[in-house]
């Protein structure tokens, strides 16, 4: 667990800069999982709203299983 810290502790870090060829590996690593992130938030977000609009439906027998695909 980490405690917190106080001004001084904090501007007494040593900080250590990255080369630009570790931020190049870095970024063609995360790149792509950033990517994919974005596209499941947007399916979790597509999917939720079907689920939404089809389960009131459903559960009131408007439509059936089959009439749902």
């Amino acid at each position: 667990m980490f405690g917190a810290i106080n001004k001084q502790q904090f501007e007494s870090l040593e900080l250590v800069e990255a080369s630009s060829e570790v931020l190049k590996g870095f970024q063609s690593l995360a790149s792509p999982l950033d990517t994919q992130i974005r596209f499941n938030i947007v399916e979790s977000r597509n999917l939720t709203n079907q689920r939404d609009s089809l389960l009131p439906k459903l559960v009131s027998g408007e439509i059936g299983v089959r009439d749902a695909t």
